[in-house]
C-alpha cells in the first residue's frame, strides 16, 4: 500500500531525474528486493506520539521528497 506516508524508491528516482532535468536517464534494478545486505524493503516511521502532541506533517511523503530534491537541484548539488 502506498499512501500519504509512503513513497516508493522508484518514485524518488523519478522525481530526482525530473528535477535534475535528465529525462533520458534509465533506472536499472537489481534482481533482489533489497538494495544491499541488511536493507529493509519497507519501512514506516511511527509518528503517533508526535500526532498526539498536535504535530501534523506539512507535506505528504512524496511532496517532501519533491521539495527536498528541488532544493538540492536549485542549490547546485
Amino acid at each position: 500500500l502506498v499512501g500519504e506516508g509512503h513513497t516508493l524508491v522508484r518514485k524518488i528516482a523519478e522525481i530526482t531525474i525530473e528535477q535534475f532535468g535528465q529525462p533520458h536517464t534509465q533506472i536499472i534494478y537489481g534482481e533482489s528486493d533489497r538494495g544491499w545486505p541488511g536493507d529493509v524493503p519497507r519501512f514506516t516511521y511511527d509518528t503517533s506520539k508526535l500526532a498526539g502532541l498536535g504535530w501534523k506533517p506539512s507535506f505528504s511523503s512524496t511532496e517532501a521528497v519533491r521539495h527536498a530534491v528541488r532544493r538540492l537541484a536549485e542549490n547546485g548539488f
